[in-house]
């Protein structure tokens, strides 16, 4: 004898609940991963962040040409000393300030030194030593991680131009007679140019240095995340459009917003870029947008052969240098040469 048993009916209610239900841990699991991917690249004082994995040493990451500048570093790590700003919305801002070597003071001259992504005031060695030699007055923030209290997110360039507004006015409040030269590397460059182009620059701001900068925060963030992740661009897009949301509620603006290049289209500031031709961070086409949108009467470039992301200053040191004073020079004259002119 057989039993047979009646086979089951699957309903269209039954249906549309597994569907749901697949959705909505579909949704929670996109939620969660863009929280984590959150924490992990705008988050600077998260412990799963790349900032405190980098801090620790559990993140190999790429190195500066700091690193490689001996001479510098001690300078650097043996005269900076800390200065202090309040920003326009009331956070206690911080940044090391060095003096000119004595034996080549310019007054009323600085160059203002704007660090990259999970960069700090320490990458800007090369330079901030540099530009103190030459008889410069060097200020270097801290834009976002351990070196503030307050800062915790990155903004990817928009909050920090913000900061950098607020140091070129502690500049100016310190000696109305500042010439100040903005000089930033990878997001520093973009940061200068996000600041100089959504705001009116006081007559203080003489010219900017833009070394390795990006043309959009959004998709160097996919272009970044495809990098370490290698997953393909339409996740890794999905990805960071998840964090932007979270970024928006946390932050207030969206990473979609921020457009580098409509920035530098408005800057009519004399303008350096500054780019190695074998730069696999940024978009090796970015000094070229950035340059052809430019309005300026005197913009300039210089790609170097060989060099990669901000490693033009050790590539090719001498037409790196040569190339930064020739443009620098023209628009902040050493007391000899004004004292020449005015005779």
């Amino acid at each position: 004898m057989t039993t047979s048993h009646p086979a089951k009916r699957v309903t269209a209610g039954t249906i549309v609940k597994k569907a749901a239900l697949g959705v909505a841990a579909g949704a929670g699991l996109y939620a969660l991963a863009s929280a984590i991917a959150f924490e992990f690249t705008i988050d600077t004082k998260s412990p799963i962040s790349i900032f405190a994995m980098k801090k620790s040493g559990r993140f190999k990451v790429m190195q500066t040409p700091s690193d490689f500048t001996a001479e510098a570093a001690a300078w650097f790590h043996n005269q900076k000393h800390s200065v202090y700003t309040d920003s326009t919305d009331g956070k206690q801002l911080h940044a090391w300030k060095f003096e000119p070597f004595d034996s080549t003071p310019r007054p009323h001259q600085y160059v203002l030194c704007i660090h990259g992504y999970m960069g700090t005031p320490t990458e800007m060695q090369p330079w901030a030593y540099h530009f103190a030699m030459r008889g410069f007055t060097i200020l270097v923030p801290w834009l976002s991680g351990e070196g503030l209290q307050h800062n915790r997110y990155t903004g990817m360039t928009y909050t920090e131009s913000l900061d950098t507004l607020d140091w070129i006015n502690y500049i100016i409040g310190q000696d109305p007679q500042a010439q100040i030269l903005l000089d930033g590397t990878s997001m520093g460059g973009s940061t200068v140019i996000l600041a100089a182009g959504d705001h009116p620059m006081p007559s203080n701001v003489k010219a900017i240095l833009c070394d390795s900068a990006f043309d959009s925060p959004y998709e160097e963030m996919i272009g970044s995340t495809q990098r370490n992740t290698h997953l393909p661009r339409p996740i890794a897009k999905a990805l960071v459009n998840g964090v932007d949301v979270i970024n928006r509620m946390v932050q207030g603006f969206s990473f979609k917003d921020i457009s580098i290049t409509d920035a530098v289209s408005r800057i009519t500031l004399p303008i350096q870029f500054l780019q190695g031709a074998d730069d696999k961070v940024v978009p090796k086409d970015s000094i070229m947008h950035l340059y052809d949108a430019c309005p300026s009467t005197d913009k300039r470039q210089l790609v170097i052969p060989g060099a990669a992301h901000v490693y033009e200053v050790l590539t090719e040191p001498e037409l790196y240098w040569t190339t930064v004073d020739s443009f620098v020079d023209d628009y902040f004259p050493a007391p000899q040469q004004t004292a020449k002119k005015s005779k």
